[in-house]
This record gives structure tokens, C-alpha cells and sequence, in this order.
């Protein structure tokens, strides 16, 4: 089982095991955008509905996570956390969850101070500004290394908050505000990775590196502690992709939404096996962490 990149066997970030894993996810590929669109019209009705949906919620994320808003809250740490239970979508959305199995994010967000959300808040906003101001996606597209991206501290202390603010929701509080250059490690992201390699394990003695398994035999989950630096250099080639299979259906896409489209995508992927997925995760899991 994986928790995170120190105990994720080393294999992973070898580059030819990189190589291959991405060989597989391209030769999948045109399988699922096939379904995903059959042709421009159908194409376009995807990418609309998926940037009307993002930027029905990238506008709270922007007013709650406004540096200076920040700032504000320093005088009111208390005030943030009811703030970010409120009106960051992925966390209400998390909080008012009414099944089991998200009792122990309600009890690790009730117990985790204002003041520790409001600092990893902070510094994850504060990464994601210094980030964009350098970012340049030629220069993405033709590091050849995950390390080299420029994101694997995100991973650190710094900006996490233990059952409360992982992997998972820390890439989509800056896909809400960067969805350019970051993008969203969820659930049905990781799930869809799965699949595109056609659930290869490529020998790992604990299965796929994009899964995991419960140790009280509940089920098998995505991997929610996978490198974001490792699936961030998947996404970039993904992208690339999905940009060229667009293309071919004289579509062109726009850049400032570069991660909205690919997260509508994997989204298809993961859909097409919500049985397989549902069969296999814990009984009740719900999409939040």
C-alpha cells in the first residue's frame, strides 16, 4: 500500500519504467477520446459544459483564496475555517457528506485549528503565485525528468494538513486557480490513469502504483497519496495528447484552460468503469480526499 513518494517503490520514478507507463497510456488513448467525442460538434459540447462548470466555481476560490483575504483572516483564523467549510466547494462538499466513510475527514477537520488551515492555505496559495509567474509550458513539455517540474515540494509539510488538506485537495485548490498550469490530482484522475495503462501492475509486489489497498480489507482505493510531481508529468503528456486528437477534429483549444479540458477527459475515463470502480473501492467512498 502507498502513502506517499518516500514509500513508493523507487521503480516508479525510474525513466523507463516513465517510458512505458506512458507508451501504455498513449496507446489507450484514442480508445477513450473516441468515446469521450466522435466528432467536433460532440467535442465541443464536452469542453463547454466542462469550462461553464469550472468557472461556476473557480470565482469562489478566487474570492476566498485572494492573498489579501488571506491576510485578513490572520486577525480571525477561526473565522477562516468556518469560511473554508462554507464556500470552498470541495470541502463542504467533503463536510456534509452523509455516509461513513468520510467520518474521519469531519473529525480531523473539526480537531485541526483555524490557524494550521489558514498557514497551509497560505502557503499553498502563495506557491501556486510564484509558480504561474515563471511558468512556461514549452519548457514543461520538454523537462524529461518529474523532479524537474518545479512541484514536487508540494508534497511536504508545508502544505499539508493531515486529514484534513492532502494530495488530492491541495492540487484542486490551485487547479481552481491555475487550471493553466496545475492539474487536478482527484480521484477519478488517479482512477483514470489506472485504466489507461489497462491496469497494468508492471510488477510492483503491492499492485498498480495508481491503487491501493485497505488494511482492514474494506477495498481498493485510488492511490490518494500518489507523487503530484509524478502524475503532473503524465497529465502535461496527456494533455499534449488530447490538444493533437482535438486538432484532428479542427478544434482548438485554449490554453488558460489547458488542465479543464484534460480534467474533463479523465473524467470520461473514469466514468466508463465507475462499475469496475465501484466494485472495487470501500463500500460508500465518497470523491473528496
Amino acid at each position: 500500500m502507498y502513502r506517499n513518494k518516500s514509500n513508493l517503490e523507487e521503480e516508479a520514478y525510474d525513466p523507463n519504467h516513465i517510458a512505458l507507463v506512458l507508451a501504455d497510456m498513449l496507446i489507450n488513448f484514442p480508445r477513450y477520446f473516441s468515446e469521450f467525442a466522435s466528432d467536433k460538434q460532440k467535442l465541443a459540447e464536452r469542453y463547454e459544459l466542462a469550462i461553464s462548470g469550472f468557472e461556476n466555481v473557480q470565482i469562489r476560490y478566487q474570492e476566498l483564496f485572494n492573498l489579501d483575504t488571506l491576510d485578513d483572516y490572520t486577525y480571525n483564523p477561526s473565522g477562516f475555517k468556518s469560511d473554508l467549510k462554507k464556500k470552498a466547494p470541495i470541502i463542504k462538499g467533503a463536510l456534509f457528506a452523509q455516509t461513513k466513510a468520510m467520518d474521519k475527514y469531519k473529525a480531523a477537520f473539526k480537531e485541526t485549528p483555524g490557524s494550521r488551515m489558514l498557514e497551509i492555505t497560505t502557503n499553498i496559495v502563495q506557491f501556486g503565485r510564484s509558480f504561474v509567474k515563471e511558468f512556461n509550458w514549452s519548457e514543461q513539455l520538454q523537462t524529461d525528468s518529474p523532479t524537474a517540474l518545479g512541484v514536487s515540494e508540494l508534497d511536504g509539510e508545508p502544505f499539508t494538513a493531515h486529514g484534513v488538506i492532502g494530495g488530492g485537495i491541495r492540487s484542486h485548490f490551485l487547479y481552481q486557480l491555475y487550471p493553466d498550469a496545475f492539474p487536478n490530482r482527484g480521484q477519478n484522475a488517479i482512477w483514470a490513469c489506472y485504466f489507461l495503462v489497462n491496469r497494468q501492475d508492471y510488477g510492483f509486489p503491492g499492485g498498480s502504483e495508481f491503487l491501493m489497498i485497505e488494511p482492514d480489507g474494506s477495498g481498493t482505493q485510488q492511490n490518494y497519496s500518489y507523487p503530484y510531481d509524478l502524475f503532473n508529468y503524465y497529465a502535461i503528456r496527456l494533455f499534449k495528447t488530447l490538444e493533437e486528437h482535438s486538432l484532428a477534429q479542427d478544434y482548438h483549444l485554449f490554453h488558460r484552460y489547458r488542465y479543464v479540458y484534460l480534467n474533463s477527459f479523465l473524467d470520461h475515463v473514469a466514468n466508463v468503469h465507475r462499475e469496475d470502480i465501484n466494485f472495487l473501492k470501500p463500500q460508500n467512498d465518497e470523491l473528496y480526499y
